[in-house]
């Protein structure tokens, strides 16, 4: 019973008065401390609160912007200078298998022509024979099989990518690593 009527000094003033405890602080106050106490204990859980709803609120500004993030220019950027790339080596390529193609299309014209004159020698000399004939039909054939087949080349699409490639990171992971 005795400690009922104990006093205490208060925390705040210093005052000897009947204890209230704080539970979250152990503090003991006086019944005016006590209640002045709580009072600011409000206000910090309003302050709080207030800053809670006010860094929500920037956090949905921010998704509701996702479109105008800095970052995305940069990506913009890289996707236009990859297809400029891309289109300059597709160029390169055209161009490159154009320039075979006619060298490859010269070459069999040149046989042709080269046949033409061993063709018309022969006819001229007049001193041919089954074996000449047989040779000559051979290299028109092999000639008429290279026109009708098309060219021995191929194109490789499994090569490295022309272009950098680009990474998202999430540089808070790293931060907390």
């Amino acid at each position: 019973m005795e400690r009922l009527h104990e006093k205490i000094q208060c925390f705040t003033c210093e005052k000897e008065s009947r204890p209230f405890l704080c539970g979250g602080c152990s503090k003991q106050f006086c019944r005016n401390d006590f209640t002045k106490h709580f009072q600011l204990l409000d206000e910090h859980l309003e302050q709080t609160a207030f800053e809670h709803n006010a860094i929500l609120h920037r956090f949905i500004e921010k998704q509701n912007n996702l479109n105008q993030n800095p970052l995305l220019e940069d990506i913009n950027q890289w996707e236009k200078q990859s297809i400029e790339i891309i289109q300059q080596l597709a160029e390169q390529y055209r161009t490159k298998l154009l320039n075979y193609t006619k060298d490859s299309m010269n070459q069999r014209i040149h046989q042709l022509n080269t046949l033409a004159k061993e063709l018309q020698n022969l006819r001229q000399e007049n001193n041919f024979n089954e074996i000449d004939l047989e040779r000559c039909q051979e290299k028109l054939q092999q000639l008429e099989k290279q026109l009708d087949m098309p060219n021995i080349i191929s194109i490789d699409k499994y090569f490295i990518s022309p272009t950098h490639q680009i990474s998202i990171l999430d540089l808070e992971d790293n931060r907390n690593k």
